[in-house]
């Protein structure tokens, strides 16, 4: 594995990152913390001569059985740690680990790791059950808050369980606001996708799930890439941050790359979003307002000289689309399909899905 395949994923508030060596350094401070360690066994002493069997299990493991990552906030300061391990392919089971050093705690960190984590583990790893251990009281209330089932009960240790159905029903519960950027020059096809997508899901699920508007730079109509006119159900300073923000493709001109009022609604509603999906030269979008950073992302090849003159340290990969857990991105207009399936397979289950599929197959 090269240092550029090092796995991250993207919340609101924290984002987790699989370690360069070097960041082991700081599992040894946390490590080291008698109060983030006094109730989980005490403090460790990991010295430089264990790194790099640690580096080897647990952080490129051959054997498939681990992940580990740090934790970071949105400073880039790491917080904590996250992890599964002792993973058994055949029961497709494992472990579950989560420290937040104690100057971190109670600013939702750890919560929203462990979403990203378990997202990872079910939807990309394969995974369908996780499990843990634990004897700390605060921890075992953390855990049924995350919606983890107790098991099993010896003396203060209670063990937990978390099965991939049921998180998927705890992420599914409530209703969400789809708000698809309308611009002047916009891609018709990047946000008729979308709208059809999210509507067929609300037909399907027999309810209104999705609750789909446009919204522009200012409310009224504009002229799209083919010349085709779609109106802004309202302005961005009318509007709230939604739940899903979709940024379609579009051939937009040097006075929309940077308007400052798209820049300033971008960047509002960039991380409170709970989901982002980015379409084709949508992304072009992301990278003036500076929102793209160290972040993975899949770009079309006529992008990729725009795109590395704007955010040079940018990682782009070889993929048609890159899921960062709350940033997904396509490369393409097609990828929008994609995108949108994804996103409605994180929030209703595969079941759903197969049917939203099935239908437009058959249609």
């Amino acid at each position: 594995m090269k240092i550029s395949d090092l796995y991250r994923r993207d919340g609101k508030l924290v984002y987790i990152k699989q370690p360069k060596f070097e960041e082991l350094n700081y599992v040894k401070k946390l490590w080291c913390d008698y109060e983030t360690m006094k109730d989980i066994g005490g403090v460790f002493a990991f010295q430089e001569d264990k790194w790099g069997n640690f580096y080897k299990k647990m952080v490129m493991p051959t054997d498939g059985k681990n992940f580990y990552c740090l934790i970071f906030n949105k400073e880039d300061v790491p917080v904590g740690e996250v992890s599964f391990h002792g993973y058994d392919s055949a029961t497709k089971i494992a472990r579950f680990n989560l420290k937040v050093e104690s100057s971190h705690r109670g600013q939702g960190y750890g919560a929203e790791a462990t979403k990203l984590i378990l997202e990872y583990f079910f939807y990309e790893f394969g995974g369908l059950v996780i499990m843990d251990t634990v004897s700390n009281k605060k921890s075992q209330e953390s855990f049924l808050k995350l919606g983890f089932e107790a098991v099993a009960r010896h003396g203060n240790d209670i063990t937990f369980k978390l099965t991939k159905e049921k998180f998927l029903v705890e992420e599914s519960c409530e209703n969400k606001n789809v708000s698809i950027i309308v611009l002047e020059g916009a891609d018709l096809l990047s946000i008729s996708g979308p709208i059809e997508i999210f509507s067929l899901a609300n037909k399907i699920h027999d309810k209104d799930i999705f609750y789909i508007n446009t919204i522009g730079i200012e409310e009224g109509m504009v002229e799209t890439s083919s010349g085709f006119k779609l109106s802004a159900n309202s302005a961005f300073s009318q509007s709230e941050c939604p739940n899903i923000l979709i940024i379609p493709s579009g051939k937009y001109n040097e006075d929309i790359l940077n308007n400052q009022k798209l820049s300033d609604f971008l960047k509002r509603c960039y991380y409170e979003c709970e989901m982002v999906l980015v379409i084709d030269s949508g992304i072009m979008l992301l990278a003036k307002s500076n929102l793209i950073k160290d972040m993975p992302i899949a770009v079309h090849s006529k992008l990729r000289g725009k795109i590395q003159e704007i955010c040079p340290k940018v990682k782009i990969v070889n993929k048609s689309m890159v899921d960062n857990g709350r940033v997904m991105i396509g490369s393409s207009i097609m990828s929008s399909l994609d995108i949108c399936i994804n996103a409605i397979k994180k929030l209703l289950g595969e079941e759903k899905v197969v049917e939203i599929i099935n239908h437009m197959e058959n249609k």
